[in-house]
């Protein structure tokens, strides 16, 4: 599916979320006024399997954690964590 340019993203995948994309990275142009929370449809639309870690997932923009409601200006780098267990 593609969108504007001018919202376009870099997707970076770290351990289990590579795995499950396949990729490491990836570039995705996004619709008009974005936010966080239609990116993750977008994500989980391409990939189911990333759906079922659900709320266990993470997405960082810039290296920080904002909210679902997030608005994308273009150019941001999204980190996809998966779900960290310690001990």
């Amino acid at each position: 599916m593609a969108f504007s340019s001018s919202h376009r993203v870099k997707i970076l995948y770290f351990a289990q979320t590579k795995q499950i994309t396949g990729v490491k990275e990836e570039w995705m142009d996004l619709p008009e006024n974005p936010t966080l929370k239609v990116l993750k449809n977008l994500l989980f639309e391409k990939y189911p399997k990333l759906q079922k870690l659900g709320d266990a997932l993470a997405f960082a923009v810039n290296q920080t954690l904002p909210e679902d409601t997030y608005q994308f200006q273009g150019d941001e780098e999204i980190a996809v964590l998966p779900p960290i267990s310690g001990g």
